[in-house]
């Protein structure tokens, strides 16, 4: 076997090895990327934005802020309220968490819904970890993303509106966003 043939194939096996070696999620700038647009979802009007530390750098405004999100792994964290059409007066508060890894995500996640409480709630297959509590709270892990919705008051829209924000998630997470 000549070498340019040997280093052609070596070459191959190499590209696919490194292709089998999993999926790089896209890197994210800002925690406003995780924000799903009110459009992905027909019920939703328009978004409120609450406790937004949209800097991934670190710049939180606040030494002890960003003290805690380092002790808990959290590269950032906001806080979003998608306000209904109808019915008027509904609000699906969203609670988004980018942690610095996966395995940090899935530690927290399921540290933080104990698998007490996770028995008296129904699976949802959505991410890589979901679970809803009927009409009121649903929460869903995405890589490193971890999301937890309330309606307030209770909507039977929530399932569909999780669902919503975790195909948004999953759109990033393979670069489609």
């Amino acid at each position: 076997m000549s070498n340019r043939v040997r280093d052609g194939l070596l070459a191959v096996v190499v590209t696919l090895a490194l292709a089998g070696c999993g999926h790089q999620e896209p890197p994210l700038s800002r925690m406003s990327e995780l924000q799903m647009p009110p459009d992905d979802f027909a019920g939703v009007t328009h978004v409120e934005v609450y406790g937004n530390s949209d800097d991934l750098a670190g710049e939180t405004g606040s030494e002890a802020v960003g003290a805690a999100l380092q002790r808990l792994k959290i590269a950032g964290a906001a806080q979003y309220r998608y306000l209904s059409i109808e019915p008027a007066g509904t609000t699906f508060r969203v609670k988004v968490d980018l942690f610095t890894s996966e395995a940090d995500a899935k530690e927290a996640f399921r540290g933080r819904h104990l698998p007490e409480a996770l028995a008296m709630t129904e699976s949802l297959p959505l991410g890589d970890d979901g679970f809803i509590v009927e009409s009121i709270y649903a929460g869903v892990r995405s890589g490193r993303v971890t999301i937890e919705v309330r309606a307030v008051p209770p909507d039977a829209r929530l399932r569909p509106f999780v669902t919503a924000y975790a195909a948004f998630l999953a759109d990033i997470r393979a670069g489609k966003r």
